[in-house]
């Protein structure tokens, strides 16, 4: 009588590297779905707190102080109500005012760009400013 061999066959490692393997493979997609995820949602984030930064200035000051379009300027340090601090060297931002109201109120519509992954991205705010 033959005495059988126990053990690990060759077709049972490569059966079962190739199992691990396909398991890998999902779990590293997983991985870089959530890290895209995770980097618009940082970016979102930076552009709304950089809008609400700024919509907060330009409440602060009387509304004649605004000029009626600031287009595509960039959240830096020489900006002419600046509280902001850092870096935002890919965030630009346009501002539209416009009367409302028979001349008593302000119409400020502000509007953030930026770029996800190559995409173009458009955040917009909007207030109403009473006159003073």
């Amino acid at each position: 009588m033959i005495a059988r061999e126990k053990g690990f066959a060759l077709i049972d490692a490569m059966l079962g590297v190739f199992v691990l393997s396909i398991g890998m493979v999902a779990v590293m997609d997983a991985f870089s779905t959530a890290s895209k995820s995770l980097d618009n949602a940082r970016k979102t984030l930076i552009a709304n707190i950089l809008a609400q930064s700024k919509m907060d200035e330009y409440n602060a000051v009387p509304s004649t102080y605004i000029s009626t379009v600031a287009c595509c300027k960039s959240f830096n340090a020489s900006d002419e109500f600046a509280t902001t601090e850092g870096d935002y060297s890919g965030y630009t931002y346009e501002l539209a005012k416009s009367s409302e109201v028979a001349g008593y109120v302000d119409r400020l519509v502000l509007k953030v760009h930026y770029k996800v992954y190559g995409k173009d991205k458009t955040l917009t705010y909007e207030m109403l400013k009473g006159l003073r």
